[in-house]
C-alpha cells in the first residue's frame, strides 16, 4: 500500500493547482527524477491538503544525495541557475504594476495571466528538490554525527548545525519595521498606542518604502492581496503594547546570525569535519535559504496573478471565490457551470502526475480521502516524538490552529500546534513558547522561524493535531523532538 506525506494549508483550486503543476511540468525539465503523482483535497473553499508519495520523495532525495557526493559543484550550479530565473519574474511584475488592467482587452489579460503563471512556475519548479532534501537531511545528518560525536550526545550539536545563517523574508520584514519603530520618539509611540497613525515626513517615507517592499506579506495559496499602511500600523501598535525596545532587538538580530555562524564553524573544527560533511552542512544552509526565499517570491507573484483574476471578476460579474475554484486553464477557456462551482466550493479532489490529471467533487472525494489521507494514530500514551527543529524546553497550553483566521486565538505562553505553519502565522508564532507540527523537515517554515525566534520546535510528528486538544498542558522538548502531555 502506498504511503503518503500530507501537508495542510489554506489554499484554493486556482493557486494550489498552479503550484503543484510546476512540480510535475517544470521540475523534471531540470532534474532527472520526479515526485510522481500529487494528490490534493480542498474543502470549504480553502482548506487544502496536498500529498506527496513517499516513494517519490525517497526517489528524488536519494538521487540528490548521490549527486552531492559525486558533484560538490552542484550546489553552486543549483543556486546560480535558480537565481538566474528570478529577474524575469520580478521585471514582468514591475511591468504589470504600471498597467491599467481596466483598459486591457480580454486577449491581453489572457496573455499576461499565462505569462505570469509560466514565469512563476519556471522559477518555483526548479528548486522543488528542496522538499525532498529537507525531509531526508536530518535523518542523514544524525547518522553522520553518531559516527563522530562522543557518547552519542548529538542533540546540542544538531541544533547548532541546523541553526540559520541567513535572515528569512519574514525576518527581514520584521527588521525593516523595527527600524521604523526605532526612529520614533516617545511622543510618536504614544500616539500610535492611542490609534493616531500620523507620522513625521521622514518616518512616513520609511513606512511607504516598507509597504512597497512587503505589501504581499500575508499572501499564501488561498489569496494574493495587497496590505497597506494600516496593517503595519497595527503590528507596530501591538509591539508597543508589549513595551519592546526596537533598537535593542535590532542589535540582537544582527548578533544572533553571527553567533550562529561562529558556533557552527567551531563545531565543525572541533569534530574535525571532512570536506564532504562540510559540504553537506553548507547544502543544508543553502536549501533552507532557497526553501524560504522562493516562498516569498511566490507570495508576491500571487498578488499579480490575482489582480488579473480580480479584473476578470469585475468584468464578468463572477465572484472571486468562484474564479478561485477554477483551474487556471479554465479562466480564459471553458468555464465550469454554476452547479459545478458550488460543488467545488464544498469539496474537490484532484491529482496531477507526469501523464495524469483527474478531479472529482461530491461523494467520490470521500473515497479518495479514505484511501490516501486516513490513517490511525496507534497507541500514543502521554508522549510522542517528532523531529527536533529548534532547541529548548517549554511548557504551555495547547492552542490548535487550523487556518490563519484562528491566529488571533493564540495567547502569550501558548504552544502552537498545527499541521504546518506558513508566513502569515508569524504574528502568532511570536507569542508562542513552542511550536509543534504534523509535517515538515528541518528546512521547513516552522523550523526556520522557530530558530530565528529562539523557541523550541518539534516538527514532523504526523499525529500532533490528532492527539492534542485545545487547552492541554504539554511539555515540548526541542532538544529531543519530544512532546509530553502533562494534563
Amino acid at each position: 500500500m502506498d504511503r503518503y506525506f500530507p501537508q495542510k494549508f489554506a489554499g484554493n483550486v486556482l493557486l494550489s493547482y498552479m503550484t503543484l503543476e510546476c512540480i510535475v511540468k517544470f521540475f523534471p525539465k531540470y532534474y532527472p527524477e520526479n515526485y510522481g503523482t500529487l494528490h490534493s483535497f480542498i474543502e470549504d473553499k480553502n482548506v487544502w491538503e496536498a500529498t506527496y508519495n513517499w516513494e517519490g520523495i525517497h526517489r528524488v532525495g536519494t538521487s540528490l544525495l548521490e549527486k552531492l557526493e559525486t558533484e560538490p559543484e552542484f550546489v553552486d550550479h543549483f543556486l546560480k541557475t535558480w537565481k538566474s530565473k528570478i529577474p524575469a519574474l520580478k521585471n514582468y511584475q514591475k511591468q504589470l504594476a504600471m498597467i491599467d488592467l481596466k483598459r486591457c482587452s480580454e486577449e491581453e489579460l489572457k496573455t499576461m495571466f499565462n505569462k505570469m503563471i509560466y514565469l512563476l512556475q519556471d522559477e518555483y519548479g526548479f528548486p522543488m528538490l528542496c522538499d525532498a532534501f529537507g525531509l531526508h537531511s536530518e535523518e542523514i545528518l544524525i547518522e553522520k554525527l553518531k559516527k563522530i560525536v562522543p557518547n552519542d550526545n548529538i542533540a546540542p550539536y544538531l541544533s547548532t548545525l541546523i541553526s540559520p545563517v541567513f535572515e528569512s523574508f519574514t525576518g527581514r520584514e520584521a527588521k525593516s519595521l523595527l527600524k521604523i519603530m526605532a526612529c520614533m520618539d516617545e511622543t510618536q509611540r504614544k500616539k500610535i498606542l492611542e490609534g493616531d497613525f500620523t507620522l513625521d515626513p521622514e518616518t512616513d517615507s520609511m513606512l511607504d518604502e516598507h509597504v512597497k517592499n512587503y505589501f504581499w506579506i500575508t499572501n499564501c495559496y488561498d489569496r494574493g492581496v495587497r496590505v497597506g499602511r494600516d496593517h503595519f500600523f497595527r503590528q507596530m501598535q501591538e509591539s508597543f503594547k508589549e513595551n519592546i525596545h526596537p533598537g535593542e532587538m535590532l542589535a540582537e538580530i544582527d548578533k544572533k546570525i553571527q553567533r550562529n555562524i561562529a558556533a557552527k564553524e567551531k563545531i565543525m573544527r572541533e569534530l574535525n569535519f571532512d570536506q564532504k560533511l562540510r559540504n553537506f552542512i553548507r547544502w543544508i544552509d543553502n536549501i533552507s535559504y532557497v526553501h524560504d526565499e522562493r516562498k516569498g517570491i511566490m507570495m508576491e507573484a500571487f498578488f499579480y496573478i490575482q489582480e488579473i483574476v480580480r479584473e476578470v471578476s469585475r468584468r464578468r460579474g463572477i465572484p472571486m471565490d468562484h474564479l478561485n475554484s477554477c483551474f487556471h486553464f479554465e479562466i480564459f477557456g471553458k468555464m465550469p457551470g454554476d452547479e459545478e462551482i458550488r460543488e467545488r466550493l464544498k469539496s474537490i479532489y484532484y491529482r496531477i502526475g507526469p501523464d495524469d490529471f483527474y478531479y472529482c467533487t461530491g461523494e467520490e472525494v470521500e473515497k479518495f480521502r479514505k484511501e490516501i489521507l486516513e490513517e490511525g494514530t496507534g497507541e500514543v500514551g502521554r508522549e510522542f516524538r517528532g523531529n527536533a527543529a529548534s532547541p529548548g524546553v517549554a511548557v504551555g497550553r495547547v492552542r490548535m490552529i487550523n487556518t490563519v483566521s484562528e491566529i488571533g486565538r493564540i495567547q502569550k505562553g501558548d504552544v502552537l500546534v498545527t499541521g504546518m505553519t506558513r508566513p502569515d502565522y508569524v504574528i502568532g508564532m511570536k507569542k508562542a513558547v513552542a511550536i509543534v507540527t504534523d509535517e515538515g523537515g528541518i528546512t521547513c517554515h516552522a523550523a526556520i522561524v522557530s530558530r530565528e525566534l529562539g523557541i523550541p520546535c518539534v516538527i514532523g510528528t504526523r499525529i500532533a493535531t490528532k492527539v492534542l486538544k485545545d487547552g492541554m498542558l504539554v511539555e515540548v522538548s526541542g532538544n529531543h523532538g519530544r512532546v509530553k502531555i502533562l494534563e
